[in-house]
């Protein structure tokens, strides 16, 4: 069972049905029956496990109260794992995470793409750093409710660096295709599926 993405910044949703159909493509091919859980009736669900739980957040200070999180979260996959009979739950997530550059490319979560740069007037160039990048999350839960796995597998460079102007920019086509994402996608699937399919 797939819950709905979630995304780490509102400029990631274009990301969504994206994640979704690649995580359902890759999953069926290895076997798997997959059914998803509609956005609707999850936040209907999810905020009846966070009453029961009496809230994720301290009222005073206004920080995530992890062990209620995780209660509710648990409470959550057991409902819709009955309901549905599925025995795996995954929480999708789009995330961003620091990438390590080293020369021409930048590694992290499994990944390493070639930093993209523009306006380099025919030079070569070399960066040493680190910067952020965009990561396909899984959260995999039992039936029962427990957390099995937390992954990451690196999907795509977020910035073109620009030389002339000396600044990141944000790429345009992040989106274009879901090429990078699939990639993401299968690092992510990795560690969670069991050779033999169920």
């Amino acid at each position: 069972m797939l819950l709905p993405p979630s995304v780490e910044a509102d400029d990631l949703d274009a990301g969504k049905p994206l994640l979704l159909d690649q995580l359902q493509r890759q999953l069926k091919a290895a076997g798997y029956r997959v059914a998803g859980l509609d956005a609707a009736n999850y936040e209907t669900i999810w905020a009846q496990e966070v009453e029961a739980v009496g809230g994720v957040y301290d009222a005073k200070t206004g920080k995530l109260q992890s062990a209620r999180f995780a209660r509710a979260r648990g409470q959550l996959v057991q409902r819709v794992s009955s309901d549905t009979k599925a025995s795996m739950v995954l929480q999708p997530n789009l995330v961003l995470r620091q990438a390590q550059f080293s020369g021409p490319a930048a590694r992290w979560d499994g990944q390493q793409r070639r930093v993209l740069v523009s306006n380099t007037y025919a030079r070569d160039y070399r960066s040493d750093g680190t910067t952020l990048a965009l990561s396909v999350g899984l959260d995999a839960y039992a039936g029962s409710g427990e957390l099995v796995a937390s992954t990451y597998g690196g999907a795509s460079m977020l910035y073109t660096v620009n030389i002339q102007a000396a600044k990141n920019e944000v790429r345009g086509d992040l989106f274009a295709s879901d090429k990078e994402l699939g990639e993401g996608v299968a690092l992510a699937l990795t560690p969670v599926l069991k050779p033999s399919a169920q």
